[in-house]
């Protein structure tokens, strides 16, 4: 089965960069994550994204409104 043939995943593990883009700048995902974003169930963001974000967030590198992520 070709890849493109696949059934959309029922979970997903966002990394960093889609999770920021899925929040802040959509027009940056491609169509295909988009779609598959958009019929996924479950999506998950590990212990290390969210270390990651905070680090970047202390060092004055996260170029989003915390705000709006936050809330």
């Amino acid at each position: 089965m070709a890849l493109s043939e696949r059934p959309a995943p029922s979970k997903i593990l966002l990394d960093s960069h889609v999770l920021l883009w899925a929040l802040e700048q959509t027009q940056k995902l491609g169509p295909k994550t988009t779609a598959m974003l958009g019929s996924v169930r479950t999506v998950y963001v590990s212990k290390a994204t969210l270390w990651e974000l905070a680090i970047k967030y202390k060092n004055g590198k996260l170029p989003y409104n915390t705000e709006t992520l936050l809330a």
